[in-house]
């Protein structure tokens, strides 16, 4: 019996994912969508339609999701080749020493995002439990109820993921497909493109803004795509998502915070009658997000405690985490996790480097110890990629006006630089 449940629980965090085990990548697809399709998206798009409006907001949404379906498919080709998590591919070119430093950052990153979303999904509960139903409850019984109900899902690994978005995904579709059916019987599409935004935001941050929020995602997707069958299926899961889910919910907040002129896509939805659908959205909204940061956590933790079960550290994962929400210290935290997450970019730009043209695709497993347990080309790109990246955020420099591809791209540039003089140093030497 605990064999099966140890099999039941198996998540290859630390090594290939058998083949066998593999799926298409309409699954995984739906996984992604479900992030997308978030609260915190829509809450993106109403900025957007007020702010720069509907025809810019498209724009915004095309140019986005094109570029950040061609970071998520070279990394999701690269997790669906070794078959291992962003974590495990930082191994080889970090160092096995180097990369606990790195992922230890990325773990605990996500476990504080799990208690900011957890936080977020009390008072949303809350409010709309007691304002449609009546009921009124302590904001710290649906942080419990939802800690212990997403622990429990992460605790099954990919296979939990696939097994909720196929039922949350939908209903997060199908929620805002009521909302845009609900502003066209208010309003219509000519009166919604003659709408004069506020103009508070430009298109190029609205632009940043749309490819900062899901970037981190595009960079882990190896988390994912490990369990895809085929290259093409790395990039059905990335595309589909981007391409599809992301202009749907982007576009459809926009028109319906025009149509309704409130910047509340909750209090949108109880003004068109729709509490029982916001209630549903706060509930799947956080339930998906919070098992994929759990699940990305537990991940990062794995391949530092490799003696560990990686459902153990969901397990503490998930109690320390939601202990956090309840004691209500997240969001003292929000600052530092924000600059934590200046680290993702620059820590993927260097493992994607790596892998494509350092070592032109040859990632062998039984070699990951080999080399330096540090590797000192990727320190120091990291350093010099965060810095960028802070000092591009902070408007101190711009090279593109967005600051995760100025990221990306002095983090790259440094790394392979660094590699060259290294291999040519050691080849006059």
């Amino acid at each position: 019996m605990a064999k099966s449940i140890e099999d039941l629980v198996e998540d290859y965090s630390t090594k290939p994912v058998p083949k066998h085990l593999t799926t298409n990548g309409f699954h995984i697809a739906l996984i992604n969508a479900g992030l997308v399709l978030s609260l915190l998206s829509m809450f993106t798009g109403v900025l957007f339609g007020l702010a720069i409006g509907v025809r810019n907001t498209i724009y915004v949404t095309m140019v986005s999701s094109l570029f950040l379906v061609t970071v998520g498919t070279i990394a999701g080709i690269a997790g669906s080749k070794v078959r291992l998590s962003s974590y495990m591919l930082m191994k080889f070119s970090f160092g096995m020493k180097g990369a606990i430093v790195i992922n230890l950052i990325l773990a605990v990153s996500l476990l504080g995002w799990f208690g900011v979303t957890l936080d977020l999904l009390g008072d949303g509960a809350q409010g709309l439990a007691q304002q449609e139903f009546n009921i009124s409850l302590p904001k710290w019984t649906y942080m419990i109820v939802g800690g212990v109900v997403m622990t429990a899902t992460a605790i099954f690994g990919f296979k939990g993921l696939d097994t909720i978005a196929s039922w949350l995904t939908p209903i997060m579709a199908l929620t805002l497909a009521l909302v845009i059916y609900k502003v066209f019987q208010i309003t219509t599409w000519s009166e919604l493109m003659a709408f004069e935004p506020s103009g508070e935001i430009t298109v190029g941050i609205a632009i940043s803004a749309a490819i900062g929020s899901l970037i981190s995602m595009m960079i882990a997707m190896p988390d994912f795509t490990r369990y895809a069958k085929t290259p093409l299926d790395s990039f059905i899961a990335t595309s589909v998502p981007l391409l599809i889910a992301q202009p749907f919910v982007y576009v459809g907040a926009a028109m319906a915070a025009i149509a309704y002129q409130n910047d509340d896509i909750l209090l949108i939805m109880l003004e068109s009658g729709l509490g029982l659908f916001a209630f549903l959205l706060v509930i799947a909204s956080s339930w998906i997000s919070n098992t994929i940061n759990l699940y990305s956590c537990s991940l990062g933790l794995s391949s530092i405690l490799l003696n560990v079960k990686k459902w153990k550290l969901e397990v503490v994962s998930g109690v320390v985490g939601t202990l956090l929400a309840i004691a209500g210290i997240m969001d003292h935290f929000i600052t530092f996790l924000e600059l934590m997450s200046f680290v993702f970019i620059p820590a993927g730009s260097i493992y994607l480097s790596d892998y494509y043209i350092v070592k032109k695709q040859k990632y062998d497993f039984e070699k990951i110890s080999d080399g330096s347990p540090v590797s000192i080309p990727a320190m120091t790109a990291l350093l010099i990629g965060v810095t960028a990246y802070y000092f591009s955020a902070e408007g101190y420099y711009s090279m593109t006006s967005l600051s995760s591809i100025d990221s990306l791209i002095v983090t790259s540039t440094t790394y392979l630089l660094l590699k060259y003089m290294g291999n040519k140093f050691q080849t006059q030497e």
